[in-house]
């Protein structure tokens, strides 16, 4: 009776142990189940299709990441699609670049502390107090990935001829940062990452002002509101801002006639938060590009007009009487009576004229009877042809000739330069030339001039 007691004890603790397993594994599924779910941000992907419905390389399954950037905000998590071979199981994830984007911070911090990149947690409820800390302090720029472990199964998706894992990262910093995940058999795939601040200045429009001139700048960006203080420069004045709820701003500038010409840094700076973000080299003042270059050259002189209609001959002038042949011709006057003799002579109309007083060579004579008209004497030869006369007055001036072309317009190009051998930082190149074709374009064959204006020079 004994021996039936203690089976029956024994089998109804041994039913009370598989309940109570039971329950537990019951306990341990359900709160593990959100972990086992593919992240919402993970599209799934019908099994019968392929990554060339995707627009993916079916040829080429080396690591390959969805996009060649992305863009995510400061102190936001944000996941990254990595597609893979079905066969890899292990990846290795690193920052392996980072560059300023014109708020002065240095390369290396931002390459130590500005792109985080989270590690998985096995699934359960909630990380404990100690993990939360522990990943809060550790800031990882690199991370080995083992697809095959629990926490990293809710971040993977298998497909029929590739699978997809996202990277989990975090802006501290914001920066320009190159992400590199490589494969055991030494494949590898970037993509760059764009951290964006709270507050930032992501356009200036127009980005060029002229001096003595005022201008409307519209800038845009995150956070710019009415508490936004924007500073261009001493020589700037800023008489107005107006803000939008699209984003933008409108800031009213007036640029001193003795400001100083070249780059400026742009600074805004939110009075309620104390915070503040800068563009280096955001604005230049200057002539904008496109303004009218200098008169040109002045044309070459037109061609001499035609030679004047020749004046009238002047009149032929009167013979003089000095040839042989001539008749001289003799007139006599009666003067009065005890006035003095003269005489008259003409050598052009040989012409010799007497006065005679009354009474010449007699005394108290009178005056005697008038004669009969004498005949007419022979009509006398012509007198020799006179010299030629003064030339004429000059002709009117000929008209203008045609006015020469005009001089060309000269242009200026400002491009952004990467880091490289002409700026170690990176920084602004301006070339300048002359518009040869007219296009409103400085060509690179049109370049004349080139000066890299660099990031962190003085």
């Amino acid at each position: 009776m004994k021996n039936l007691s203690k089976i029956f004890l024994i089998l109804k603790l041994v039913v009370i142990n598989i309940f109570i397993s039971l329950f537990i594994l019951i306990i341990a599924l359900w709160t593990s189940f959100p972990y086992l779910q593919v992240s919402s941000g993970i599209k799934k992907i019908q099994a019968n299709k392929t990554l060339l419905n995707h627009k993916a390389d079916t040829k080429n399954l080396s690591p390959a990441f969805r996009y060649d950037r992305y863009d995510i905000e400061v102190n936001e998590e944000a996941e990254i699609d990595l597609i893979l071979s079905p066969v890899t199981s292990v990846i290795k994830v690193e920052v392996i670049g980072a560059e300023d984007v014109g708020l002065g911070i240095d390369s290396d911090k931002l390459l130590k502390k500005g792109l985080k990149i989270i590690k998985p947690h096995r699934p359960r409820n909630k990380p404990s107090k100690r993990e939360e800390i522990l990943e809060e302090k550790l800031f990882r720029t690199k991370l080995i990935y083992h697809l095959k472990r629990i926490e990293n199964k809710s971040f993977l998706v298998q497909e029929k001829d590739y699978k997809v894992f996202q990277i989990a990262v975090k802006g501290i910093l914001p920066g320009a940062y190159t992400l590199r995940a490589s494969t055991t058999d030494g494949e590898y795939a970037i993509t760059t990452i764009l951290t964006k601040p709270e507050l930032r200045i992501d356009s200036i429009s127009p980005s060029i002002l002229d001096i003595g001139v005022e201008t409307v700048l519209t800038v845009g960006g995150r956070d710019l509101d009415s508490f936004t203080q924007i500073n261009l420069g001493s020589d700037i004045e800023v008489k107005d801002m107006q803000d939008s709820d699209d984003g933008y701003i409108k800031v009213y500038v007036y640029v001193a006639p003795g400001a100083t010409r070249g780059f400026r840094n742009v600074t805004v700076t939110n009075l309620l938060t104390d915070s503040s973000a800068t563009v280096i080299n955001g604005l230049y003042v200057g002539p904008r590009i496109g303004q009218d270059g200098k008169d040109g050259k002045d044309g070459t002189p037109g061609k001499d007009g035609e030679t004047g209609v020749q004046g009238t001959s002047g009149a032929d002038g009167m013979s003089i009487c000095n040839n042989t042949t001539d008749t001289l011709m003799v007139f006599t006057n009666n003067l009065s009576p005890g006035s003095q003799a003269t005489s008259f002579f003409d050598p052009v109309l040989c012409n010799l004229t007497l006065g005679i007083p009354a009474g010449f060579n007699g005394v108290n004579a009178g005056s005697g009877p008038k004669g009969d008209t004498g005949v007419a004497g022979a009509t006398g030869t012509t007198g020799a042809t006179g010299t030629t006369g003064a030339t004429g007055t000059t002709g009117a001036t000929g008209a203008t000739g045609a006015t020469g072309t005009s001089g060309l317009n000269s242009l200026i190009k400002v491009t952004n330069e990467p880091h490289g051998s002409h700026c170690d930082e990176g920084g602004i190149k301006v070339q300048t030339g002359l518009d040869s074709n007219q296009n409103n374009i400085l060509d690179t064959s049109e370049v004349v001039t080139t000066h890299y204006v660099c990031n962190g020079d003085d």
